[in-house]
């Protein structure tokens, strides 16, 4: 028997004899047999006791128990006649590595027979619905949704829901566990804003008189975008011809961080006449003044229609009479303004 086939406990009493002075030559006995730890501490002990090593070559043998061993090495040390004979030790008969093994295949398939056996169960490997998907800024993500198969086996582990707020593209992971295995899905979430920005104006018409500017900027009320928030800085116009005074649309458009664009019409209409604006002004139809803040283009129609109206002054001019000493008050009228 080879040293570095030496179990731990062998090697253990192996190592004690030697302690104790027992020399290779004598331990060869035991690793040339095959003896077990037990075996070899009854060997050591014997030849500590100074039992004859050629009987002590006869009894350490690997079929002969240590308790056999222990009666034998007493009894020659004694020099008493050992109740166990070593002749009538034989050789137990040793079957072939293939025979055992069909000796416990044999066994463990009676032993099976006896043993109720569990039902299989089907496993049903998680999938989903596909493998990658387009979401809507605005919309919220619920996992469960995506699953096509497998929530009866094995235990499921499921993303987070979120809410898309973004364009961006995700990758989210579903787990299931299969005894000790972990099956891993993977899902690609492609997050776009399909939503355009809403534009508002002021006003859909407005009617001016001529000579009056107009500065397009002064009608815009809002822009607004799920995503990109307040647009107002991005809105653009297309005024086709700004310096006539004939009646035209200004078409308004606003686009977003992801393209989608929003679109409205203004309509301008101009008057002849200060005395048609007096006749026709509503609460709806007011023109802007260039030296008016353009926010607040009513206060400048007010003012326009206001000087074109007539307006009536009264001057007092105070008159001495002559030869009677007394002052004559004349009231003159003036007429100015538009009608004049």
């Amino acid at each position: 028997m080879a040293a570095d086939t030496l179990t731990f406990l062998q090697q253990k009493e192996i190592e004690s004899a030697r302690k104790t002075g027992i020399s290779d030559e004598h331990l060869a006995i035991c690793l040339d047999n095959h003896l077990n730890y037990l075996q070899i501490r009854e060997v050591c002990r014997a030849i500590k006791d100074g039992v004859h090593i050629c009987d002590i070559k006869r009894a350490a043998q690997a079929h002969v128990s240590s308790q056999d061993m222990e009666e034998l090495f007493r009894c020659l040390k004694n020099g008493e006649e050992p109740m166990i004979q070593l002749s009538s030790y034989r050789e137990p008969r040793r079957f072939s590595r293939t025979a055992k093994i069909a000796c416990c295949a044999a066994g463990l398939a009676i032993l099976l027979m006896f043993v109720p056996q569990p039902e299989t169960e089907t496993t049903e490997v998680l999938t989903l619905t596909a493998d990658e998907i387009v979401f809507s800024c605005g919309e919220i993500f619920y996992p469960e949704k995506y699953i096509l198969s497998g929530t009866q086996s094995g235990k499921l582990k499921l993303p987070s829901s979120f809410h898309a707020e973004k364009p961006e593209n995700r990758i989210v992971l579903y787990e299931q566990q299969l005894g000790r295995d972990i099956h891993q899905v993977m899902l690609r979430i492609k997050i776009v804003d399909q939503t355009a920005p809403v534009l508002k104006l002021k006003k859909s018409s407005l009617k001016l008189l001529k000579g009056i500017c107009f500065d397009p900027a002064c009608m815009i009320k809002s822009a607004e975008d799920n995503v990109d928030g307040s647009l107002l800085n991005r809105v653009t116009w297309i005024d086709e011809d700004p310096d006539s005074w004939h009646d035209r649309d200004i078409v308004y458009e606003v686009k977003d961080s992801s393209g989608n664009k929003t679109a409205e019409i203004l309509h301008l209409s101009y008057e002849e006449t200060a005395e048609e604006i007096v006749e026709t002004t509503s609460s709806e139809n007011r023109g802007v003044s260039p030296e008016q803040d353009c926010e607040s283009p009513e206060a400048a129609y007010e003012q326009k229609v206001t000087e074109a109206e007539e307006t009536v002054t009264e001057t007092i001019v105070e008159t001495t009479v002559e030869n009677t000493g007394f002052t004559e008050t004349v009231v003159e009228h003036h007429v100015s303004g538009a009608f004049q």
